[in-house]
């Protein structure tokens, strides 16, 4: 029988010694999905079909209730017959209800961008309706609110954020108490962008974008090309966000940044993370005062297909960013698969953890929440037909 070596049975001894702990102190990361909503069946109600989920929000209401809302209608958007559906679960997130309208088809189409849990309890849902033909550059918000934990909703109050021109995203608490919206706002030109998009993709400066009109005759029709899409800070004083103020801006891509994301850092800086169009990564600005100004915006290495993504402050003090890690070529767009978890343990520094969480399809807008229990959902869309919640546990 052929004998180790002593100096290789050291060694194996050694790296064991320095891996096994490694190893079993790694989390083992599951994630169970499930269908609130399927449309590829339909859902039929007062003889329309609804097929159409996409721009899911999560909420948890006081009672411990989850609800999930998403944007609907007949197949497409933006149509007129979009409207709000919402599903309820009562049992922690793992059976849902039969879906209803929340926020009904009128003549400009509707949406809620946001929806979450204020004072005392309180569900507030912060939406618009936007004129379709104006492509998401027009929003006209409006609030409401439930004190019966989403059962009955208040009539809508009407309120004009940034001229009409602008779209909220999801917000964070900041150290001093305050609630910092991210949101997109759209800038006519006065003339628009010449050139097709994969070449303004590649512009670095509004200057570049415009001289394309010295060679290019015909303007791009293309709503980017038309509308400079940027980012802004909106601010709320108290959790039921009644009265909101805004902030700095951050719009120095020519073909547009949009669909922001923020997390505060533990030495108080605010990271943005944007979708940038045709930009193969998403684009980051930071704040040294509280989204009261923001750097100019630099393309980060966090590759991503021209889609929304998430950033989360876990209970745990880590980071997560739930996004598309797909695309990564400067001028085209690619798939919204994978969708993946990636996780920071050193203020985004590095992502420690990478892990895919659905696939096989367009899996797209991520809404992510921790539960008053401590457990991690997230909410998708999948191929505009589906709206599903995955259950993200580590072990």
């Amino acid at each position: 029988m052929m004998r180790t070596p002593y100096r290789l049975t050291w060694l194996i001894a050694l790296t064991l010694w320095l891996v096994l702990p490694v190893l079993a102190g790694a989390e083992t990361i599951t994630a169970k999905e499930i269908t609130v909503f399927d449309g590829n069946k339909g859902w039929v109600h007062d003889g329309i079909t609804y097929r159409l989920a996409c721009g899911v929000n999560l909420v948890q209401a006081a009672n411990g209730d989850l609800l999930m809302t998403w944007l609907s209608g007949t197949d497409s958007e933006p149509s007129t017959d979009n409207c709000i559906l919402v599903a309820r679960s009562t049992d922690g997130g793992f059976t849902w209800s039969e879906p209803s309208i929340i926020v009904p088809a009128a003549e400009d189409a509707g949406g809620l961008t946001n929806i979450f849990r204020g004072e005392d309890g309180q569900l507030v849902g912060l939406g618009a309706y936007w004129p379709s033909e104006e492509e998401y550059t027009v929003w006209y918000y409006f609030r409401m609110t439930s004190d019966d934990n989403g059962q009955t909703w208040s009539t809508h109050e009407p309120f004009t954020l940034f001229d009409n021109h602008a779209s909220l995203g999801q917000r964070i608490k900041l150290d001093d108490g305050r609630w910092l919206f991210p949101a997109s706002i759209f800038l006519k030109r006065e003339q628009p962008l010449h050139g097709d998009l994969e070449t303004l993709a590649k512009t670095a400066t509004e200057e570049q974008a415009q001289a394309l009109a010295k060679t290019i005759a015909e303007p791009n029709p293309d709503k980017f090309a038309r509308v400079l899409h940027g980012c802004l800070s909106v601010f709320a004083d108290d959790a039921s966000a009644g009265n909101l103020t805004l902030g700095g801006q951050v719009a120095n891509r020519p073909m547009g940044l949009i669909e922001p994301t923020v997390v505060q850092l533990k030495d108080g800086t605010v990271v943005m993370l944007m979708r940038a169009q045709s930009g193969g990564f998403l684009w980051e600005s930071r704040s040294s005062d509280r989204g009261m100004t923001w750097s100019p915006a630099v393309q980060s290495d966090i590759p991503n297909p021209s889609a929304l993504a998430q950033l989360l402050r876990l209970r745990d003090g880590r980071i997560a960013l739930f996004h598309n890690p797909s695309g990564g070529k400067v001028g085209k767009r690619g798939p919204r698969d994978p969708l993946a978890m990636w996780i920071s343990d050193d203020e985004m520094k590095t992502w420690s953890v990478k892990q895919n969480l659905a696939g096989g399809g367009q899996c797209a807008y991520p809404n992510a929440l921790e539960t008053d229990d401590g457990r991690l959902l997230v909410g998708y869309d999948r191929n505009r037909r589906e709206a599903r919640v995955i259950h993200v546990s580590f072990e």
